[in-house]
């Protein structure tokens, strides 16, 4: 994880958007997430992403976009407690 948090933080996306992704894995893709569904690094930071990008809601980084989140990995096939999406 200290690898691609070092890379993350290289990364030209705003600090609030780089805290939400590492909120965002906490939950979903860290080995002691709360709901693991083994998303890869790649994968969060696109669908953290398209959620900060949205015109149609406003991005606030709380549970509520976290949740949004999760939902957008669904679409693309993960599911909790799967080590592999």
């Amino acid at each position: 994880m200290g690898k691609m948090k070092d890379e993350l933080i290289q990364l030209p996306l705003p600090c609030d958007l780089k805290r939400f992704i590492e909120y965002c894995k906490s939950f979903y893709s860290n080995d002691d997430a709360v709901y693991p569904m083994g998303v890869s690094d790649q994968v969060m930071v696109a669908a953290c992403f398209l959620l900060f990008k949205r015109k149609d809601t406003d991005f606030e980084g709380d549970s509520f976009d976290r949740e949004m989140v999760r939902e957008v990995l669904h679409l693309l096939g993960y599911k909790e407690g799967v080590g592999d999406g």
